[in-house]
């Protein structure tokens, strides 16, 4: 029996449409934006959180040294280009922006409209010049109130109605800020190299620092510290942000986010105010330090050298990636903010991350516990801590502004 070569009139065979190469290409592109779609409907997912935080760490940095150089560019007289800070001083503080302020009232009072500046009634110069640098939606509260801004608070739960949070501002990429505007506390930053708490005593250093938070979508739900919400800590003399931590550092009974060791003597124990709202604490526990996880802020710690064969050039290698602050900064040595003896402390909590013992050094004028790639060689070589860049999934771009 011959086969009939025309399948199409062949009794009992059927045919079914296949798609053509551009219906295929416009299904899978329609594919991509529902994907993407979806990806931003479920924000802030553990995915997106991680670009969020680091957009708002990274802005907020950008925004420090732009600050930090307009106060150095501060010629001394009036009109001030900004207020509450000196040249070489770091960032502005409302403290020092009164004497100031009055200066400019006083010679002209009918044209300052918030009357005789008091530190009850003035916007915090530091929170107004963030402000100023973004693209904000809403409104801006940035009152110092004499240091006790009661208003601004992270939101919770639904945040809905009472739950609704009052941040500084939020920025147009949706992560918003809180107390930008609490004033300046004096810590005790010990120099990057000492190994003791003896040496660190006789080494120390004054900065200054705020414990601030950011939340990477606003009111948007969970609102719960360590999954939208996160501290941070900023440092005043040179702009530094790093991440922070809840709970006692042991400076007093409760919790406020600071080491025992940078307590400084001329503060009480009460002007480290705990910001860490104590219903949104994270369920592992009542302590948490995001300085020492790399979720969602993790860092890479690069060595920067002089070319031997040209010291003219720098070279740079990675000596770490994608770590924890704390593992990075305590391993790169100096343009370390955390005291040495906290780097002492960690290390000897995670011997794992310090097995390879030849790797480290033992000096005591270096620090122990730091890799000797940031110790040994020429005098120019130093190792640095940079906040690594997270991917975004998809098609999208990270919410840096």
């Amino acid at each position: 029996m011959k086969k009939d070569k025309n399948l199409k009139n062949a009794p009992g065979v059927t045919f079914k449409r296949g798609w053509t190469m551009v219906e295929l290409c416009v299904a899978m592109i329609a594919l991509a934006i529902l994907v993407g779609i979806s990806i931003q409907s479920l924000k802030p997912k553990k995915f997106l959180v991680g670009p969020f935080a680091y957009a708002g760490v990274k802005n907020l940095r950008t925004a420090n040294f732009e600050i930090i150089d307009k106060c150095n560019k501060n010629t001394g007289s009036v009109p001030y280009d900004v207020y509450g800070c000196e040249p070489n001083q770091g960032l502005p503080d409302a403290v020092t922006a009164v004497p100031k302020m009055l200066e400019v009232y006083n010679m002209n009072p009918g044209d300052y409209k918030g009357g005789v500046p008091t530190e009850g009634n003035i916007d915090d110069p530091y929170c107004f010049e963030v402000a100023n640098a973004f693209t904000v939606l809403g409104e801006v509260n940035c009152k110092y109130n004499s240091g006790t801004n009661n208003d601004i608070k992270l939101p919770t739960g639904d945040g809905k109605g009472q739950n609704a949070g009052v941040p500084n501002f939020q920025a147009s990429n949706m992560v918003a800020y809180y107390h930008l505007e609490s004033p300046w506390i004096r810590i005790v930053k010990g120099a990057s190299t000492e190994g003791s708490e003896d040496t660190f005593n006789a080494t120390d250093e004054n900065d200054f620092y705020k414990q601030v938070f950011i939340d990477v979508n606003g009111n948007d739900r969970p609102n719960k510290i360590g999954e939208d919400q996160f501290p941070i800590r900023i440092y005043k003399l040179g702009g530094e942000i790093v991440p922070g931590f809840c709970g006692d550092g042991g400076v007093s009974a409760a919790s406020n986010g600071l080491y025992s060791s940078e307590k400084h003597s001329e503060e009480s124990a009460s002007n480290y105010k705990d910001r860490c709202v104590a219903q949104n604490m994270p369920t592992f526990g009542t302590v948490a330090n995001w300085q020492e996880t790399n979720y969602p802020f993790s860092y890479n710690l690069y060595r920067s050298y002089s070319d031997p064969d040209n010291p003219d050039d720098r070279k740079s290698s990675t000596e770490l990636l994608g770590v924890s602050y704390k593992e990075a900064a305590c391993k790169g040595g100096r343009h370390n903010m955390l005291p040495r003896e906290e780097c002492d402390k960690y290390r000897n909590m995670n011997p794992d991350k310090y097995k390879d013992t030849n790797k480290y050094n033992e000096a005591v004028e270096y620090g122990k516990g730091v890799l000797n790639n940031c110790t040994e060689g020429e005098e120019s070589a130093f190792c640095i801590v940079r906040i690594a860049r997270p991917g975004m999934p998809g098609l999208f771009r990270l919410p840096l502004m």
